[in-house]
């Protein structure tokens, strides 16, 4: 079959799991006889962070995404323009991008559609395109796409247009917790759960405690270094142990903005001799890493969908130190006994890592054990990347009945009336003042 995979970014220009996870099935799409073909935005800005994908067939159809750049949008909070454009991108639709996809679609010809995340390129636009033409249209959703368009939809008519965009696709979600937040406007044709998967054979695996003579337990803390995913709490509750018998690794590339405040953290935290920031390791030489460990630490946000990270250091064999607000946990054994409920209870996160430190050696069977729950959920080869297959297999092929010009002349219009009604409001108002 012939593929089209769609996603705002993708390596080198990278977030997080989602772009990588858009990669993988990339591969195993092709791994199985498949053609494929991404498309994707110009790749410009901070996010160029990850290795370049020579190995796979990319096109940049779309305007570079500065919307994710976190210098600009610190900077250009007071801007008008940059609001409204920021609006469409997340939670409209940008004319350039849908034509473009329209006119690749159009020549292309793919069977299927796979959209991984539309945001940033102009949803609405983006999933038109793909409806006025004929394929299986399928969308992935690793993200609270709905809750993005609620936050940036400043236009009343294209609600309902998302409602009906929405009944036209097959959707894929990555957890219970994501496929409940993104039926909050109108419902998918279809919609299932799969959560997100690694590949476990391909992850270097110890089963057994590593042999060191220090005493200590040794955590580590890797993935996106960031505010968002628990790091500040983590060291929080490192200070509040009743024991120093352990060493904290976090491994990843912060921004220099948090980088600072980090080191700061760890400073008046008196965490000097157990913290270590790592920064970046590529992804094999991580992976080959993990075995040094006892167990991860990832109290990541109950926002989070489902991160990739914690399923990597489980299938390494790690214990995982996980909080439970997130999709993650979805797939972990009942009353696993590491599961944090509470991220900003710094008692709450000593007692877990203290249990570690005394428990150390019962370390390596908890892990086994988890390891084998996860994997029959979140093993790629064996149980993931098939049920996405049966899922395309049964996807009706769409009509192509939608049309993506009269989206965007009535888009048009409406821009022009309110653009007309904001400046006709502020003459008014204007005129009261000086009356006044």
């Amino acid at each position: 079959m012939h593929f089209a995979l769609l996603s705002n970014i993708f390596p080198p220009h990278i977030r997080g799991g989602y772009e990588l996870g858009c990669q993988a099935i990339a591969r195993a799409l092709i791994r199985r006889g498949h053609q494929v073909e991404i498309v994707t935005s110009a790749s410009i800005g901070q996010l160029n962070k990850a290795a370049s994908t020579g190995d796979l067939r990319v096109g940049c159809l779309f305007e570079p995404i500065f919307e994710y750049e976190e210098l600009l949008i610190e900077r250009l909070r007071a801007s008008r323009y940059w609001n409204k454009r920021r609006d469409e991108a997340f939670g409209g639709l940008l004319i350039p991008n849908a034509l473009s996809l329209s006119r690749f679609l159009q020549e292309s010809k793919p069977d299927v559609v796979w959209i991984f995340n539309p945001v940033g390129l102009g949803p609405i636009g983006i999933l038109e395109a793909t409806l006025s033409h004929r394929s299986k249209c399928i969308i992935h959703l690793m993200d609270d796409i709905d809750g993005t368009f609620l936050t940036h939809q400043r236009c009343l008519f294209l609600e309902g247009r998302y409602r009906r965009l929405k009944s036209c696709f097959t959707a894929i979600s990555c957890s219970r917790k994501i496929l409940s937040k993104n039926e909050r406007i109108g419902s998918y044709r279809s919609h299932r759960v799969i959560y997100n998967g690694v590949d476990f054979n391909q992850i270097p695996y110890r089963p057994d405690s590593p042999h060191r003579t220090d005493g200590r337990c040794h955590f580590v803390y890797f993935g996106q270094v960031s505010k968002q995913k628990g790091i500040l709490q983590m060291l929080r509750g490192a200070r509040a142990a009743n024991t120093r018998a352990f060493t904290l690794d976090i491994i990843g590339r912060p921004d220099s903005t948090f980088e600072e405040r980090l080191k700061d953290e760890i400073r008046a935290a008196g965490l000097c001799n157990e913290v270590n920031l790592l920064g970046f390791l590529a992804r094999e030489d991580l992976l080959a890493r993990l075995g040094e460990y006892d167990a991860a630490v990832m109290l990541l946000s109950d926002a989070e969908p489902f991160a990739f990270a914690p399923i990597e250091a489980v299938a390494a064999g790690l214990p995982v130190i996980l909080t439970s607000g997130g999709g993650n946990a979805e797939c972990f054994p009942e009353r696993y006994p590491l599961m944090v409920h509470d991220r900003e209870d710094q008692e709450e996160i000593a007692r877990k890592l203290e249990w570690c430190v005394h428990n150390v050696g019962e370390l390596p069977r908890l892990g086994r054990r988890l390891r084998d729950h996860v994997r029959v959920h979140c093993d790629f080869e064996s149980v993931v990347m098939p049920a996405y297959l049966r899922t395309i297999k049964t996807a009706p092929i769409n009509a192509g009945r939608f049309c993506v010009e009269d989206l965007l002349s009535s888009w048009t219009t409406t821009k022009l009336y309110n653009e007309i009604s904001w400046r006709g409001e502020k003459k008014r108002r204007s005129i009261e003042e000086q009356v006044e």
